[in-house]
C-alpha cells in the first residue's frame, strides 16, 4: 500500500482541511478552534509538526502571501489534494457502515 492511501491521523486530516481555507499556522489553529467549536486546540509543537511532515510529503507547497509577509504561508499541492479526498472518502464509507450495521443494534 502507498504512503498516500493510508489513513491519516485525525489531527492531520483536520489540518490539511484547514488548508483549504487558511494558508499558515496561526490561523489554522483558529480554523480549527473556530469550526470544532474548541474541541480540536492544536498545541505549537503538535501542529508545526503536522505541517512539516506534510511539507515533507509534498501535500503541502510554500506560497508568498503578502497578507502574512513574516509567517510561512503554504497550500495543498494536487498530491495533498488526492490524499485528502481519498481520506475523506474513507471516513465517508466508515459512516455508512456504521449507520447501516451499529445504528441498527444501539
Amino acid at each position: 500500500m502507498e504512503d498516500k492511501y493510508k489513513p491519516l491521523t485525525e489531527s492531520t486530516y483536520y489540518v490539511m482541511t484547514a488548508f483549504l481555507y487558511e494558508k499558515h499556522g496561526y490561523a489554522i489553529k483558529m480554523f480549527l478552534e473556530d469550526k470544532t467549536h474548541g474541541r480540536i486546540s492544536l498545541g505549537p509543537g503538535t501542529l508545526y509538526g503536522i505541517i512539516n511532515k506534510l511539507n515533507e510529503k509534498n501535500y503541502l507547497t510554500p506560497i508568498e502571501d503578502d497578507e502574512n509577509d513574516k509567517r510561512n504561508s503554504y497550500e495543498l499541492t494536487d498530491e495533498g489534494k488526492e490524499v485528502l479526498k481519498n481520506e475523506y472518502e474513507r471516513i465517508k464509507e466508515i459512516y455508512t457502515f456504521g449507520e447501516r450495521f451499529i445504528g441498527k443494534k444501539l
